[in-house]
């Protein structure tokens, strides 16, 4: 009989129990949680059929703004609350002692309430995810809808986890509330001010692309966001695959540590600030350097004439630093008493600052002067934005055929001379920086702006690319007042040779997939020939006879001058956008002259206005 009885009362079933009453506690709560979920999404979808509005979850449409804007807003916010209350058990001295009297273990209570929340949180949104899509099975794109719901399902979980971890460690759930917000505030901060301050900063300095999953890692809050709306749920891309392999494991590792202190956490931690001080220092450090920063870049930038504006930024820091960490200590200490102790992380944040800025002022251990040797490069990619050229390049909108000059003019080079050249001019640009930057360099973003562009200038800006031999890459970006008269010469002699034109039209001609059409219009009588797939079977003939004429042809300047037409072709890449490549053409274009020639003009021949007003 005892054994019967010990059977009956495991631990997992006193677990699933006092889940059980958790959730029935709270089932007013409950109940007005799944009516907001459902006033957020099926009563939207109802709406919408009535409306006539289309709902696929293709793309940005309705039905994927309701589902990932609203309906997730709600269902994440209650996950965050309704974690916050029923971990609140160990916060309270009263609360603590009759919970710990329960027959189950700290962990297994501690299970429950994790079980709990989550429970609340996630069966009502899978029962309205439904619900919605049954209403608009026949329009919704399945797949899209269903990584939308899974993405969803793992935002809540790492929020739980997450409110999970902080109320183990804090010793009041508004100590818990107020970590949770200011984690969510400064650490997207203060990677911002790490990855963007140095481009105001640094000649050349070009800022590596982040991810928003680096930039928001310790946000949970927008997990859900960030997945759906800037990754491609069609797809499992390696944005996906990184963002939620992250957040994953960032569940795991809050729900690990979350167990693991949890024994280790006392009773009479209750009602006291924290119960383990870590966070509390890390905060402090990290929110001390945030304000710190941000004041001293404030108070540099109001003195950029000052001669001495790195000592107004330190006066900044040490201030800003030191009212926000003696904030944080008011707002966890309920008053000013022990602060002396908080001093500790005020200097380490002052420390932290000072790592970060000294060498940013000075160069970043030479990086601005910093120039490649010829023999230690691979390949240099180079991108110029001019005022002139033959050619232009542009993708357009398949909806409304507008037209964007978007797409730059970027090319590769890796034979020697070319690498040389380039260096060269790299080398005079850097040369001239003294020229225009005093050092040691300031906090300044209206610096390059006032910097003044003659009418001779050509060139508004040039960003070059270096693969080194042992793979590491390089990369700088200069704007038009960095670019001195000399580079801008030698610049100009280099882009009108007949290897960078080739090169440029090879690049995106190897991107087209699929050629649409073909449009040539003669300058000398006023018509235009179309050119398209039912005229003309070899389109791809055509392309490589265009990069044959190209490269044989004289420089671009010349080909302007005597013009004997213009090409406007219109093809697909491999990412299925529209691309557009304009060139003009004069007699030297043999090949692709001849191949026009033989396209049945008396067809397809029009007057310049006509054609121009059917292909817009």
């Amino acid at each position: 009989m005892t054994s019967k009885t010990s059977n009956k009362y495991t631990a997992f079933n006193r677990c699933i129990s006092l889940m059980g009453w958790t959730v029935k506690k709270y089932k007013y709560t409950l109940l007005i949680y799944t009516i907001l979920l459902f006033l957020s999404f099926p009563m939207m979808a109802v709406f919408c059929i009535t409306s006539k509005v289309p709902m696929t979850f293709e793309g940005n449409d309705t039905g994927f703004i309701m589902y990932n804007a609203f309906f997730s807003t709600v269902a994440v916010s209650f996950s965050v609350i309704i974690s916050f209350i029923n971990f609140a058990y160990m916060q309270k001295k009263t609360s603590v002692d009759w919970y710990f009297s329960f027959p189950m273990t700290r962990r297994n209570m501690f299970v429950s309430k994790y079980l709990a929340s989550a429970v609340m949180s996630i069966v009502p949104v899978i029962l309205i995810s439904f619900i919605g899509l049954l209403i608009q099975v026949t329009t919704i794109d399945l797949s899209s809808f269903f990584a939308s719901l899974m993405m969803l399902i793992l935002a809540i979980l790492s929020n739980i986890s997450f409110v999970a971890l902080l109320s183990v460690c804090c010793g009041t759930t508004i100590d818990g509330i107020i970590s949770y917000c200011v984690i969510s505030m400064i650490y997207p901060i203060a990677w911002a001010l790490v990855y963007y301050l140095p481009t105001l900063v640094l000649p050349g300095y070009v800022a590596l692309d982040i991810s928003m999953t680096l930039l928001t890692a310790l946000v949970p809050f927008v997990s859900h966001y960030m997945g759906t709306f800037l990754g491609d749920l069609d797809q499992f891309t390696s944005y996906q695959f990184i963002h939620t392999g992250w957040w994953l494991l960032f569940t795991v590792l809050c729900t690990a540590g979350s167990i693991f202190l949890i024994k280790r956490r006392r009773t009479e931690s209750a009602q006291n600030a924290f119960a383990f001080n870590m966070p509390a220092i890390i905060i402090k450090i990290v929110a001390g350097f945030v304000g710190g920063v941000a004041l001293g870049l404030l108070f540099s930038v109001l003195s950029y004439s000052s001669d001495m504006f790195y000592l107004w930024f330190l006066a900044g820091a040490v201030i800003g630093a030191f009212c926000v960490t003696f904030l944080l200590h008011i707002i966890y200490a309920r008053g000013t008493k022990g602060y002396s102790r908080s001093l500790l992380q005020f200097a380490c944040a002052i420390v932290l600052i000072s790592v970060f800025y000294i060498p940013l002022i000075t160069g970043w251990f030479g990086y601005v002067s910093n120039v490649p040797k010829a023999e230690d490069v691979k390949s240099v990619g180079i991108y110029l934005y001019d005022s002139e050229g033959g050619y232009s390049l542009y993708t357009i909108d398949e909806d409304t055929n507008t037209g964007y000059n978007n797409i730059d003019r970027y090319t590769t080079f890796d034979d020697k001379e070319t690498i040389e050249d380039v260096i060269e001019i790299h080398q005079e640009i850097v040369d001239n920086l003294s020229n225009i930057y005093d050092f040691p360099y300031n906090f300044d973003s209206s610096n390059r702006a006032i910097i003044s562009m003659d009418d001779n200038d050509r060139f508004y800006n040039i960003k070059l690319n270096y693969t080194l031999n042992n793979g590491r890459r390089i990369t700088r970006e200069y704007e038009y007042g960095e670019i001195s008269k000399e580079a801008q010469n030698m610049l100009a002699d280099f882009v009108t040779s007949r290897l960078y034109d080739y090169k440029i039209i090879s690049n995106y001609v190897d991107r087209f997939t699929e050629i649409i059409s073909l449009e040539y219009l003669d300058y000398e009588t006023d018509t235009g020939i179309l050119v398209n797939q039912e005229n003309f079977s070899d389109m791809d003939k055509m392309l490589e006879a265009l990069k044959t004429d190209i490269y044989n042809n004289k420089d671009m300047e010349e080909s302007n001058s005597d013009a004997k037409g213009k090409i406007y072709i219109t093809a697909f890449d491999k990412y299925h956008k529209l691309i557009r490549l304009d060139i003009v053409i004069n007699d030297n274009f043999e090949n692709v002259i001849a191949l026009l020639s033989s396209v049945n003009e008396n067809a397809y021949s029009k007057g310049y206005a006509d054609l121009n007003t059917e292909t817009a």
